[in-house]
């Protein structure tokens, strides 16, 4: 006997509870512009990153279609959440399964989430990592102007964001399950290798918070700001 609505939403949440993750089933969430009721929310953290995913659960006789899928990016947009996971054991129809290509939505089953849910994880871990990156690189690098004015080409910003270089290559390489994977050049130009997917993250997490506390420690003040306004 298929299992009604509600049962089939806690056994959604209770999944999510097994592998560690917090589950509040028919959560408000507050979005920017509205408070949303989601069937299931989870929170939690992975290898220490915060992480906000909102799932649908459709226990239908028939395929989810296409207007479930876009209502649910909207949710999951307007939440800013990192995921939004839609369930159904039944199925999706081909307009749903193409409108959730290049989205952060995963369609899937119960029975199948388990695996889906191993390869997303990876995903979103690599790309919080990546926007970190990104934003971290691009504070080293206006520290760079700014210190090249007092200071020789190659400042101490440069220095740190050039201990970031290998760290593209590194992510393509443990999405693609590629290791070991070189994640940093060290000392006499030794590289530094990651033989798995946890000491990867791990190192690439270890010097990415190093540049921030670096860019924000030597972040320039209103009055700095000033003042090099007034020099030139």
């Amino acid at each position: 006997m298929k299992p009604s609505w509600k049962t089939y939403q806690q056994q959604a949440a209770e999944f999510f509870t097994t592998i560690g993750l917090s589950a509040a089933v028919e959560e408000p969430v507050q979005g920017i512009r509205v408070k949303h009721k989601v069937d299931v929310f989870v929170t939690g953290k992975v290898h220490g990153l915060d992480l906000r995913w909102v799932v649908e659960c459709k226990q239908w006789s028939s395929n989810v279609p296409k207007e479930k899928v876009l209502a649910l990016l909207a949710i999951v947009q307007d939440i800013g959440a990192d995921k939004g996971i839609l369930l159904s054991e039944v199925g999706f129809q081909s307009g749903a399964i193409k409108a959730a290509r290049s989205t952060n939505l995963l369609l899937t089953s119960i029975a199948d989430l388990k695996e889906d849910l191993k390869e997303s994880m990876l995903e979103t871990i690599i790309s919080s990592l990546h926007w970190r990156l990104t934003k971290v690189s691009t504070r080293l690098s206006a520290l760079h102007k700014i210190q090249k004015e007092h200071d020789y080409m190659f400042t101490p910003a440069l220095s740190e964001n050039a201990k970031l270089m290998c760290l593209d290559f590194a992510f393509k390489d443990a999405l693609a399950g590629n290791f070991p994977t070189v994640y940093a050049i060290g000392p006499n130009e030794t590289r530094v290798a990651a033989t798995d997917f946890d000491e990867m993250v791990k190192g690439a997490g270890e010097l990415i918070r190093h540049a921030e506390e670096y860019a924000e420690a030597n972040a320039p003040s209103v009055d700095d700001g000033r003042s090099t306004n007034q020099r030139k």
